[in-house]
């Protein structure tokens, strides 16, 4: 080598390394603004918390679907999260001996405790107790701790609990049962008919009225709806149990329930100091009612061609209503292989053998063009 060639080599060296150092640069900062990105998109749907936090526990006896995770709330604003939700029968890992039955049934009496972490910015009080309520309408629940403090507890309102403490069975409550309060009602539903109650109203506000003399009428009418009763006094009798059910709940929930009537008479309150806006309100009803007819007779058109185009594809749907059956019947089996393809997580798993690009063009003709295909391994012919 002579040289010239030499120097020339020597020169071309660090040019490629720079050029290499140039290329690995914007890699290296991409890498690292996308793992900033990913981190902070965990942190936001992890709603991950950072800080001091401490950590307590409450005894249910029924937590009605709570789950680790669910949020704990105090007047609305959450300040912590559920750990755990485990469930125990009390003293059953004592081994201590009872005197009675009742012991026990006591002794053995199932209850639920629950592990939650609260900020540092909130501490639970000496009187400080602990619900379940339902955060929504699809079932969702969430813990709310009350500070509302009694006259009559003994416990000091302005002492903190510290950490690891336990909200005992006496402050806490369990989450109201909507299933067993609904249920309550379903032999009433049975045994009432609209029809003959409706009748019953009519006549009786008639007679009231003076539009009727004779009041055998009435009788008569009364007469079927006793004698109905008394054919369903089985139905009246399970009713009045359900009834009684229904009154306990609501004497568990007095608390509640005050409350409840407490905030509807501030609502009614409010509405009455408020009558002029809303009898201002009420006088614009009309137009709008008008504005909205008026409306309805713009889109009317419109909105005829729309069902005629919705009559069209349902009658295109009916004359393939068997392969629509078939497909209906093939879901579920396809959902199946699915499931086992998306095992591994919220993703599919596939082994790629080969890769084509189709192009049809105006004529209805196509051209396939494939970019590279695979016959081994996985691949390989069975």
């Amino acid at each position: 080598m002579s040289r010239h060639q030499a120097s020339a080599s020597a020169h071309r060296a660090p040019r490629r390394h720079r050029r290499r150092s140039r290329a690995a640069l914007p890699a290296a900062i991409y890498t690292v603004v996308m793992a900033l990105v990913l981190a902070g998109l965990w942190v936001v749907f992890a709603q991950v918390r950072f800080g001091e936090s401490a950590t307590y526990t409450a005894e249910f006896t029924d937590v009605s679907g709570l789950e680790a995770g669910e949020t704990v709330r105090v007047h609305g604003v959450e300040v912590g999260r559920v750990d755990a939700v485990d469930f125990h029968v009390a003293g059953s890992d004592a081994g201590a001996g009872t005197d009675g039955d009742g012991d026990a049934a006591s002794a053995s009496a199932p209850t639920v405790t629950v592990r939650f972490s609260l900020h540092d910015d909130y501490r639970p009080r000496g009187t400080t107790g602990a619900t379940v309520r339902y955060l929504n309408l699809v079932g969702d629940r969430y813990l709310e701790l009350t500070d509302d403090a009694d006259p009559a507890d003994p416990a000091d309102p302005t002492a903190k609990l510290p950490d690891g403490a336990t909200i005992g069975l006496d402050r806490t409550t369990p989450a109201l049962d909507l299933d067993a309060l609904v249920g309550s009602f379903q032999p009433l539903f049975r045994v009432l008919e609209p029809g003959q109650v409706n009748r019953l109203s009519g006549e009786l506000i008639a007679v009231l009225q003076g539009q009727q003399d004779d009041v055998g009428v009435i009788v008569r009418a009364v007469g079927e709806v006793t004698g109905h009763l008394a054919d369903r006094d089985r139905v009246i009798g399970s009713v009045i149990t359900h009834l009684g059910r229904v009154l306990d709940t609501l004497e568990r929930q007095q608390p509640a329930l005050e409350q409840s009537l407490v905030h509807a008479r501030e609502l009614t309150s409010a509405l009455a100091a408020d009558a002029e806006t809303v009898a201002s309100a009420t006088r614009h009803l009309d137009d709008t009612a008008a504005e909205l007819a008026t409306l309805a007779g713009d889109v009317r058109p419109d909105l005829r061609a729309d069902m005629d185009g919705v009559d069209a594809v349902a009658r295109q749907v009916d004359s393939r209503r068997e392969t629509l059956a078939q497909l209906l019947t093939e879901l579920p089996e396809t959902y199946r292989s699915l499931t086992r393809l998306g095992a591994y997580g919220g993703f599919f798993n596939y082994y790629l053998c080969g890769l084509q690009i189709r192009v049809s063009d105006l004529r209805g003709g196509s051209t396939t063009s494939p970019l590279f295909t695979q016959e081994g391994g996985r691949c390989a012919p069975a």
